[in-house]
């Protein structure tokens, strides 16, 4: 018990401005897919960081897609929803491979999926020429995935080249960096450099609280993993 309230007085000290993601505007014909599949601690965790975005009444739900667990969306499911032509943003959270996003296990043992690739869900084959950008939160997709998705015109990329890690202390503060960066994609429709900056600009205020984590030295080790990682195609 004393561990535990030791936890919960050092997570209190850090307070970051996380965004109001209830109620904002975003172009006009611009629709936001929110894709991620829940199959263990880690990816439950990101997967809850899309179920709060753009939930607000005076949003027209229309324009936001759900692809997870609840919808059962399979590989097919996905590639005909990809061939809407109308611009998009699409934010994933989970697993990722070098050559495409990963979808649910379908009963697997929690793990194996990472070595099996046939549960890619989003592979590179699937990507359109429709203008849109993507923001993969997960490991390795901004390498291969990344660059093929920007190499038809129109089309931006935000992810990672390699290996993130997700240690249990810092998911709340991630959470507060994925959904800033997460929605000024949305309301500009696009990404640019300057959410880059503005990522890296977040992971600069988890390190100027890094004092207040349990293990500080370890921390930072971490998000300079993010910051090494980082890939941007605009």
């Amino acid at each position: 018990m004393r561990e535990w309230l030791k936890r919960l007085r050092t997570r209190s000290r850090r307070k970051f401005d996380f965004p109001d993601m209830r109620a904002f505007q975003f172009p006009n014909q611009l629709k936001v897919y929110l894709i991620g599949f829940s199959y263990d601690s880690l990816t439950a965790q990101m997967v809850s960081w899309l179920s709060n975005i753009l939930v607000s009444r005076k949003i027209n739900q229309q324009r936001i897609v759900r692809f997870n667990n609840n919808t059962g969306t399979t590989r097919q499911e996905l590639t005909e929803a990809l061939q809407d032509e109308g611009p998009r943003v699409e934010l994933f959270c989970g697993h990722g491979l070098s050559t495409g996003l990963l979808g649910p296990p379908q009963g697997q043992i929690a793990g194996s999926i990472l070595s099996d690739p046939s549960r890619v869900i989003y592979d590179i084959q699937m990507i359109t020429d429709t203008p849109s950008a993507m923001f993969a939160f997960c490991c390795h997709a901004g390498d291969r995935f990344g660059r093929a998705f920007t190499a038809l015109k129109d089309k931006q990329f935000l992810g990672f080249k390699g290996e993130i890690p997700f240690p249990l202390e810092k998911y709340d503060d991630l959470k507060y960096a994925f959904q800033s960066v997460a929605r000024s994609i949305i309301q500009e429709g696009r990404i640019t450099e300057n959410h880059r900056q503005m990522f890296l600009d977040r992971l600069n205020k988890i390190s100027s609280e890094i004092s207040t984590y349990e293990n500080p030295t370890l921390l930072e080790m971490w998000l300079d993993e993010y910051k090494k990682h980082l890939a941007t195609y605009v």
